[in-house]
C-alpha cells in the first residue's frame, strides 16, 4: 500500500448499521497489515465499535480512531 498516506482505508460511520457491517467486514477479511480508521464525531462510539472488533477478531488489524468535527 502507499507509504505516504496515514492510511489505506478511512470508514466514516462506523457507528452506524450499514457502517458497522462494513467495520466487521473489514476486521474480518482486511490483510493483516492494513493500516485503517475509523472516523466519526462520537469517540465513545467509537471506541464500542472497535472493542467489538477486536473481541470478535482478536487477529484482525486495528483501526485508529478519529473524530471529525462538522
Amino acid at each position: 500500500m502507499d507509504a505516504e498516506r496515514s492510511y489505506d482505508l478511512v470508514l466514516f460511520g462506523a457507528t452506524g448499521f450499514t457502517g458497522g457491517l462494513t467495520a466487521d467486514y473489514l476486521a474480518a477479511n482486511a490483510p493483516a497489515e492494513t493500516r485503517w480508521a475509523l472516523v466519526g464525531r462520537n469517540r465513545a462510539k467509537l471506541e464500542t465499535v472497535a472493542a467489538r472488533l477486536a473481541a470478535a477478531n482478536p487477529a484482525a488489524p486495528v483501526p485508529e480512531l478519529s473524530l471529525i468535527h462538522i
